[in-house]
């Protein structure tokens, strides 16, 4: 049974419904003790959420538009710059570039932006 604040933030916690609070809180998961599942007090804690990926999908998401900056292979020549054209293997290839560079970014870096 958890006597303080530290402890409570040490258990493994997920959301789940509370009847009586009715709404979502983060309340930790004890298959030991049911009776601290039924408190009746609004517990806040609530973990920070993290804007990194999100900001970085969405930079690289309008950079890696086929056509939109440039296209890679573009119709006349290797590389072509603004031309909003695109074809199925640029499609294929600035798919790639993108998932390479979010796992570099988020995995290999792992940029964290809070709030």
């Amino acid at each position: 049974m958890p006597t303080g604040l530290s402890d409570f933030l040490d258990m493994p916690s997920c959301f789940i419904y509370h009847p009586y609070l009715c709404q979502l809180r983060l309340l930790p998961i004890n298959p030991r003790s049911s009776t601290f599942m039924n408190l009746h007090l609004p517990l806040t804690l609530v973990k920070m959420a993290d804007w990194g990926p999100v900001v970085i999908g969405l930079v690289l998401f309008v950079l890696f538009t086929p056509g939109l900056l440039f296209q890679l292979p573009g119709k006349g020549r290797v590389v072509e710059f603004c031309n909003f054209q695109t074809s199925g293997i640029s499609i294929f290839v600035h798919t790639l570039l993108f998932f390479g560079f979010m796992v570099i970014f988020l995995i290999a870096i792992g940029v964290h932006i809070s709030s």
